[in-house]
């Protein structure tokens, strides 16, 4: 499962030196039939290429790429790495300008349906055309599916474009319908299953893999058929009579997965907290996981835990705490009983609560809310991530932004902050802890991480699966999936559903993994909860007492800007001015 993307890259490399830029897909750049469709490996390396440039949003982020993408969400300070990128925002524009994607899209798709135009006629095995042709139409309803979520209907590609000089109109295709390319998506999907195998030698695409990539989409689908508002005569929205066959077709995509019985939820370690610590970082062999993006040191790596690791768990000092977990997600995160998550910093008067250790404020979460996040208290490698905002002495409170500043021979400010640290402590009181390879020193933390991106993972399934049920009145089967994920966790089950109560699941189960931002927004929430907001951080401070053990009391401040999320804007991508000059064919989104 895991090596074919990046050992055949070399491949690519090595039987490609000679042609010039052979995976840009301008025309000029196809890459030449004989040297790629008259052998076993020249189709082998085309094929991995398409992999490589699958639109995964993963853990290369730049903001403008197809990596961990700034998927902003108020229960995150930032997911981009740029430190704490959104404190800094007050808007979604600058966010939504960074992101557009299309031009890349379309080569991908471009170099995937050239692959799909040759394949039946290459000089190979007949009885490895379908495999290979099914792969590419999964990778192709891939970057349509990216595509759509992000812009709504776009031009279906079928066929190689080619200018021939007088043939300009014949490339200026128009937009299909939201509708149109989710169904594209489906049938590209339906008709590989049966030629794809139902194992992965080396990280290829098989039977499951489209099917999760399909559940996934048809969610999305019906979503927009239910919740969005059908603008421009169908190019952004689906009719509301789709969303019921879209449920049904996410619903049997997962009942398929589930029902095969070769995957499960990852269950290896009986500390729950633990457990879901090592899901992310115990791949090889893991039952819970469908597909990965693959790092392998030192041929690819990747700087999760240069940009994510706490300020003094890095050595040089340089970057870290580029995503902040919020106060508002920590306190989703339900008790082990299932009671509200709200943290329990002051009494009934209002009074902040004193603890003697700042962990016991946390005592008793959700066991995903210890794998997911680093806390005030919480240790990393067995060192204390010291958080401290001040120090209250009596009626003094004194707060410091520069390290190493003393009163009474005590740091002020923690070495991890909150405060300023050159911008480099957590603006929150919390770092992320998702992914983070507790194995790395200090000083082997650079451009090195190599852990493995799970692209599909089991519980989305089970998340995909409860919310179509549901939706289809299946609700004994909605509460089933759910409670799986609940049991797995090691917090009490439910004993009835709703889909408030699907949603929140969602947003715990698969926090910081990308999928929150596109959930929000293909609910068609995203204006209600993102606009004109305030995200909080937790201030620890050490209470000092003469002659005594100091204790902790708890502020919640809030960090950043108030933010908004333009209804009439945000919920579909501009296409770029540069595109609609291109193609005046091309109907730009509404607002825009």
């Amino acid at each position: 499962m895991k090596k074919y993307i990046y050992i055949l890259s070399l491949v690519i490399g090595a039987l490609l030196y000679s042609c010039e830029e052979t995976l840009n897909v301008a025309p000029k750049n196809i890459m030449q039939d004989e040297a790629i469709f008259n052998s076993d490996a020249g189709i082998e390396a085309y094929l991995a290429s398409l992999y490589n440039s699958i639109p995964m949003y993963s853990f290369e982020s730049t903001g403008i790429s197809w990596g961990n993408g700034g998927l902003p969400a108020p229960e995150y300070v930032s997911e981009m790495l740029s430190a704490c990128f959104w404190v800094e925002l007050q808007n979604f524009s600058a966010f939504f300008s960074q992101v557009g994607k299309w031009n890349e899209a379309y080569k991908g798709i471009r170099n995937t349906t050239n692959f799909i135009s040759k394949i039946e006629s290459a000089s190979i095995s007949q009885n490895d055309i379908p495999k290979y042709l099914a792969e590419a139409k999964v990778i192709r309803a891939w970057y349509n599916n990216e595509l759509v979520r992000l812009y709504g209907g776009v031009p279906i590609i079928t066929e190689v474009l080619n200018f021939t000089g007088d043939n300009l109109a014949d490339l200026q295709v128009p937009r299909n319908t939201e509708k149109e390319v989710y169904d594209f998506i489906l049938k590209d999907i339906d008709e590989a299953l049966p030629n794809l195998n139902e194992t992965s030698g080396g990280g290829r695409i098989n039977k499951y893999v489209a099917l999760a990539l399909k559940s996934r989409a048809m969610l999305y689908a019906a979503s927009s058929a239910e919740f969005a508002p059908v603008q421009l005569d169908g190019l952004v929205g689906i009719p509301s009579s789709e969303a019921i066959r879209y449920y049904q077709a996410a619903y049997d995509a997962a009942q398929a997965i589930i029902d095969a019985g070769k995957y499960s939820l990852y269950n290896s370690n009986p500390d729950k907290a633990q457990n879901f610590t090592d899901l992310f970082l115990n791949t090889a062999g893991n039952p819970e996981v469908i597909f990965l993006k693959m790092y392998k040191y030192p041929e690819r790596c990747h700087v999760w835990d240069l940009a994510m690791l706490p300020y003094s768990q890095r050595s040089p000092r340089t970057y870290s705490s580029n995503s902040c977990p919020t106060l508002e997600i920590v306190e989703e995160y339900e008790y082990i009983d299932g009671s509200d998550g709200k943290l329990k910093i002051a009494d009934d008067t209002g009074e902040p609560i004193e603890y003697q250790d700042p962990a016991a404020v946390f005592e008793n979460k959700d066991p995903r809310f210890f794998g997911t996040i680093l806390y005030p208290g919480s240790t990393w490698r067995g060192n204390p991530i010291e958080i401290q905002r001040g120090i209250i002495d009596g009626d003094q409170t004194l707060i410091s932004g520069v390290e190493n500043d003393l009163y009474k021979g005590i740091p002020i400010m923690g070495e991890d902050g909150p405060g300023n640290n050159n911008g480099l402590g957590t603006l929150s009181g919390f770092y992320l802890r998702k992914y983070l390879d507790p194995t790395m020193s200090p000083s082997d933390v650079a451009y090195n991480s190599d852990q493995d991106w799970i692209v599909f993972r089991y519980a989305e399934v089970l998340l995909n699966y409860a919310e179509a049920a549901f939706k289809l009145n299946k609700t004994a089967d909605a509460l089933w999936a759910i409670n799986e994920i609940r049991r797995r966790a090691g917090i009490v089950e439910l004993s009835e559903i709703t889909e408030d109560k699907i949603r929140h699941e969602r947003m715990i189960e698969l926090a910081f993994e990308n999928h929150r931002f596109f959930d929000i927004k293909r609910w068609h929430v995203a204006h209600e909860i993102l606009s004109s907001i305030k995200i909080h951080g937790l201030m620890p401070f050490l209470v000092y007492h003469e002659g005594g053990d100091p204790g902790y009391i708890f502020k919640a401040e809030g960090i950043g800007y108030i933010r908004t999320f333009h209804q009439e804007t945000d919920y579909s991508l501009k296409i770029s001015d540069s595109e609609i000059n291109a193609n005046p064919n091309l109907v730009q989104n509404p607002g825009h």
